[in-house]
């Protein structure tokens, strides 16, 4: 006891300095390698201080029971060990603090607060001499310390389980029942991530800055990019993450933690491979579905889940009829829960879009709370009307061709909370506008003109708006590109309109084919400029960069506009369904949206055959005719079996000009617009053409409709 009484002094002298020192310059600490994992000690060796402190008060509490001179002896010892276990466990502590992940002012208060704990232990020791000899003192010194020891256990344990673990508070979740009807998400994957996940990766501690408790945190993923590619589970984070082998260092769970089962895996990995999708519910699969089988155990299991109540709105109904004048295929309007007045807007189709569409809205502007208008047209003026709503706590502007300069307009919104602006051209002076709306909390700013080195720069000074910069390029991290974003908001196009592709990836390289052949990584040809259509033109695009997974091939049908007929008559009825506006849908420069059928831009044959004829003025000389269709073949929408074209001089003096068998579907493929172009006999002029197109007489034997008649659905003919 002498021995450690003596090096004692000498040893807490130097370790103090130097937490003192590591504190001070946290900033700039970068600890060796062989470093790091003595921080991983701290959870081990933080039970040996409090437990000497708590044998030190109870001496000190039942001094008088035994003999004085002893007790101060072993009250010498355990306070000298208290000092040192505590300055090493801070200094540990210190050491993992530098693996990150952790909230940087709950982190703050607990590496501070442990440092005051160490130094009280330390004043302890040293003077517990004097200490002992004045017993009032020595009192409040040893309840000063377990008082400190607590609050400092208090953030320690916050940080790793929750900011209400030591000191709950009143549950303010409620117990929900889970039926076949909720979603798989609720029922059977949020349990396993709650069971498995949370503890590392919560609203107080961010290990790889990945929060997995809300849907929108998932979304948002951590350091490393996405969690998850819906569709793509072996390729996912996730998943490569739980597989990887218990001794590797990346495994997740980490090793010692509660680890996933075989069951809990594979379901995980079949949501995902399905699509991840957040609200497909058990019910809505078939029973021989995989997904199903897998998930219906977990529904079995528990009949309840936790989740917090919806938010109540003080706000004024929306009239029925309001409600559903406003909701159309392309801009969907919903409450935000059942029996709330509160309401949502999604707008879809970037085509469809109109900036009346928004003007509208206004009827419901008491209510709009939520509003989705991602990958729309919307420019700057737009904001004006925006400002308008005034109960609007979300608004998502994604993808739009905002620059910024009108979002002083939003602060009318008083109750805006979420804004997002990613992939617009923003740039760092909205800094200055949006820090003047209070209740802003969330602006998504990826794929902006804003640099992660401005966002640290502005959050340095301002606590909110938080700005969400998103996935910042890992070379350590093989990801998928996203498929290259066609700037062109039409399909037909004229000499002078070019078609244009841009990647939000810096680096990015654009490969496209014209031939109908996908394009590969290597040898298609690269896009460096605008191009400029000739007639009917399929253009398939992929996005490639070095260290990164090409993206999936996307295409997209163009039409050349060119001589308009003077007139157009049908010579056959569509069905009722599918009426267009008569034959001037053919005739008006309009596509139709492959989306929705329904749109006016359709005409659609099932019974009859397609049959229209075209008028044009004499000398006017057409080299192709180009049909513009729209494919779906889950809906028993194919290409026609038969298309003729007939020319001549009038309706009566017609002459079969050619007559194709356009190639057949052999399996199922996703929607698109067909063109099927036609080139006339050189040297040959028209005044009047006729075309037929035959549906499918009998759906083959591979499709679920097999021996049904398809349908020709046909939404434009364009003349060159």
């Amino acid at each position: 006891m002498k021995r450690l009484k003596e090096i004692t002094p000498t040893f807490l002298f130097a370790a103090h300095i130097l937490l003192v020192f590591l504190l001070i310059f946290q900033g700039k600490v970068h600890l060796p390698a062989w470093m790091q994992p003595l921080g991983r000690m701290h959870p081990m060796l933080l039970h040996l201080p409090i437990g000497l402190l708590l044998i030190a008060g109870l001496l000190w509490w039942v001094k008088k029971e035994f003999d004085p001179m002893a007790v101060q002896k072993i009250l010498d010892g355990v306070l000298s060990l208290t000092a040192i276990t505590a300055v090493t466990t801070a200094l540990l502590g210190f050491f993992l603090s530098r693996e990150g992940g952790y909230p940087n002012g709950l982190l703050q208060w607990h590496l501070w607060s442990g440092a005051g704990l160490s130094f009280l232990t330390y004043g302890l020791a040293i003077y517990s001499d004097r200490l002992y000899a004045q017993p009032r003192f020595m009192g409040y010194a040893v309840l000063l310390s377990v008082a400190v020891l607590v609050m400092t256990g208090h953030f320690g344990a916050s940080l790793t389980h929750g900011e209400d673990y030591l000191f709950p508070q009143v549950d303010k979740e409620e117990q929900v029942v889970i039926t076949k009807a909720s979603p798989i998400f609720v029922g059977a994957v949020a349990p396993i991530l709650r069971a498995k996940c949370y503890s590392c990766h919560n609203d107080q501690k961010l290990k790889g800055g990945l929060n997995m408790t809300s849907i929108e945190n998932l979304q948002r993923g951590g350091k490393h990019g996405a969690l998850w590619m819906s569709g793509a589970a072996a390729k996912s984070h996730l998943i490569e993450r739980i597989h990887l082998g218990m001794e590797e260092k990346k495994h997740m769970p980490p090793q010692g933690e509660p680890q996933l089962n075989p069951e809990e895996a594979r379901l995980i990995f079949a949501w995902i491979q399905a699509g991840a999708d957040y609200g497909k519910s058990l019910a809505g699969l078939s029973p021989t579905d995989s997904l199903r089988k897998l998930a219906e155990p977990f529904f079995n299991r528990s009949t309840k889940v936790a989740i917090s109540p919806p938010r109540v709105y003080d706000l004024p109904f929306a009239a029925e009829k309001t409600i559903q004048k406003l909701s159309t295929p392309f801009r969907s309007v919903t409450s935000l829960a059942t029996g709330s007045p509160a309401l949502q807007v999604d707008f879809l189709v970037r085509q469809a879009y109109d900036p009346k569409q928004l003007s509208e809205l206004e009827a419901i502007s008491a209510q709009l709370v939520s509003l989705d208008l991602s990958n729309m047209p919307i420019k700057d003026e737009a904001i004006k009307t925006l400002g308008q709503f005034k109960v609007l706590e979300k608004l998502l502007l994604n993808n739009t061709d905002l620059t910024g300069a009108t979002l002083g307009d939003l602060k009318s919104c008083k109750q805006l909370r979420v804004l997002g602006l990613s992939g617009t051209q923003v740039d760092k002076r909205i800094f200055d506008v949006l820090r003047q709306m209070p209740s802003l909390q969330k602006v998504l700013v990826w794929n902006t003109k804003i640099t992660p080195q401005e966002v640290v720069a502005f959050q340095k000074k301002n606590r909110k708006p938080v700005f969400y910069i998103g996935f910042i390029e890992n070379d350590s991290l093989l990801l998928q590109l996203n498929a290259p974003t066609l700037v062109n908001e039409d399909f037909v196009l004229t000499d002078k309109i070019p078609v244009v592709f841009k990647h939000s990836l810096k680096g990015t390289v654009i490969r496209y084919t014209i031939d109908g052949v996908d394009p590969d990584t290597t040898s298609s040809t690269l896009y460096t400029k605008p191009l400029f259509i000739n007639g009917y033109t399929e253009i398939k695009t992929r996005a490639t960069k070095d260290k990164w997974i090409a993206s999936n091939v996307v295409g997209y049908s163009f039409f050349k506009s060119g001589i308009r007929a003077d007139s157009a008559i049908l010579t056959t009825t569509p069905e009722p369904e599918y009426p267009g506006t008569g034959a001037k849908t053919l005739i008006n420069q309009k596509k139709g949206i492959i989306e929705n059928f329904k749109d006016t831009a359709w005409l659609g044959f099932r019974h009859r055959p397609f049959s229209s004829m075209f008028f044009f003025k004499p000398n006017m000389t057409v080299k192709t005719i180009t049909l513009s269709l729209g494919i779906n073949i889950g809906s028993y929408i194919f290409p026609p079996q038969e298309v003729e074209i007939w020319g001549g001089h009038g309706a009566g003096k017609l002459k079969l000009i050619k007559t194709l068998k356009p190639v057949q579907p052999t399996g199922y493929a996703p929607n698109r617009t067909l063109g099927i172009q036609v080139a006339l006999p050189p040297g040959k002029s028209y005044t009047t053409f006729k075309i037929i197109a035959r549906p499918v007489p009998k759906l083959p034997a591979w499709h679920s409709g097999k021996g049904d008649v398809g349908w020709v659905m046909i939404d434009e003919v364009f003349f060159n």
